[in-house]
């Protein structure tokens, strides 16, 4: 029996189009996989100064596997590998932008290139890092960002614990630029860009401080950490003509919670202001919650405490002076914070001509810095405090201790060596 014509057209153009189909698949797969190897291959010799890998033998193929669909987005990803590896940036950015174009889990290129970058950093090598971060352009606004936010929120935390132990050893460089990786592995996670402020601030870098605490606060717009970061940098950097912008800040972090750092804040604002009365009633309002609850932010129930101190030492009243320092003491253990308050009872202890009890007060705020690690400058400073202290009212030894532990921990202190010297030939 005949078979219709119009059957065998249709029967011979199926047969043409699976045809096709199986060769279009069959040669993807082929080109890709030529490709990955070569990828395998270059990743082996990156890790190893005894292998080389010509990088085009990688090139090539994956560029083929583009042209058919069912590779194309492994493709790209092996292409954003390869030019990476090759050091090719621009190309990498161009490639890893037509991934993100075609998946929506791009997790696996991520991960690469962050990978890469914290290979980069070990070695020391900060300037191809910020190549690579700019390859990551965009990751952020494409759809399936949200959907594996997970992945890359882990990732950028591995990145800011390695940052933070680089910050700890004073590898600055490192530590900013593994940082600033973290911002762009995770575009929308508010911690990366909290951790970076806080490394601006603590290098003193106070624009680029408020940078990142206003890129928090613009994807957290109802979060407390980023407006208390950005009043933090301003009562930090101390310029009076900041006091707007701190009052403002402290009074929306009221409005979202943050009672202690919003006062404080808004105390400092009306300092700055020349508003003593309206700071002595913001920093009081902290005072009395410590003193209901106990169980407060310590670092700014501190501050409260020692900005009522300082006030009220600069007014010459001497016993609420040292209340509040004395308070201020009280909060925390942590950083040497009593030592350093207990370092300003003394201070008064002197202005009302006390030498003895500061001597004591001193002694006794150096006895605490005994178990804190990390805190040489405090304890320099309370020495030579009580150096001078002792050096003044003759009482030798106590003098001589304190400058022969100064110029343990800086040699380079003419002042300490010059006298602890005199006292020794007095005693020769």
């Amino acid at each position: 029996m005949a078979v219709p014509l119009g059957r065998r057209f249709f029967v011979m153009l199926l047969v043409v189009g699976l045809t096709a189909l199986l060769y279009s698949r069959l040669a993807g797969s082929v080109w890709l996989n030529l490709g990955s190897i070569g990828v395998s291959h270059a990743t082996l010799a990156a890790n190893s100064s005894q292998l080389s890998f010509p990088i085009e033998r990688a090139i090539a193929p994956l560029q083929r596997a583009t042209e058919y669909g069912g590779a194309r987005s492994r493709a790209y990803e092996g292409l954003v590998k390869i030019h990476t590896l090759a050091r090719e940036y621009g190309r990498a950015g161009q490639a890893f932008q037509q991934y993100l174009s075609l998946t929506s889990d791009a997790v696996v290129g991520t991960l690469f290139l962050s990978s890469q970058a914290l290979a980069c950093l070990q070695q020391g090598d900060t300037s191809d890092v910020e190549q690579i971060r700019s390859v990551l352009w965009g990751l952020g606004s494409t759809s399936g960002y949200q959907q594996h936010r997970s992945d890359y929120q882990e990732e950028a935390n591995l990145l800011i614990n390695w940052a933070g132990d680089q910050e700890r050893e004073r590898r600055y460089p490192q530590a900013e630029a593994a940082y600033k990786m973290a911002t762009a592995v995770a575009p929308s996670w508010v911690e990366g860009y909290l951790r970076l402020g806080g490394f601006y601030r603590g290098q003193k870098r106070w624009d680029d401080a408020i940078a990142a605490y206003n890129s928090a606060i613009e994807i957290d717009p109802t979060g407390k950490d980023g407006l208390v970061g950005l009043g933090r940098v301003y009562m930090d950097r101390g310029l009076t003509q900041d006091a707007g912008r701190l009052f403002d800040a402290g009074t929306e972090a009221l409005k979202r919670g943050a009672f202690e750092w919003g006062q404080v804040m808004i105390g400092q604002a009306h300092e700055w202001k020349g508003d003593v009365s309206g700071a002595i009633e913001a920093y009081k309002s902290v005072v009395a919650s410590h003193q209901q609850h106990a169980s407060l932010e310590a670092d700014p129930t501190w501050s409260a405490y020692f900005r009522l101190g300082s006030i009220y030492e600069d007014r010459k009243e001497y016993d609420l002076a040292i209340e509040y320092y004395q308070g201020a003491a009280s909060v925390s253990h942590q950083y040497g914070m009593d030592a350093r308050a207990l370092g300003y009872v003394a201070g008064v202890y002197r202005l009302e001509g006390k030498q003895k009890a500061a001597i004591m007060e001193l002694e006794y705020s150096l006895d605490l810095l005994d178990g804190v690690n990390s805190q040489d400058g405090l304890k320099l400073s309370l020495l030579r405090k009580l150096g001078n202290l002792c050096w003044g009212t003759q009482e030798e030894q106590c003098a001589m201790n304190s400058y022969e532990q100064i110029l343990r921990l800086d040699p380079s202190d003419e002042t300490a060596r010059s006298r602890l010297n005199s006292m020794k030939l007095r005693n020769q």
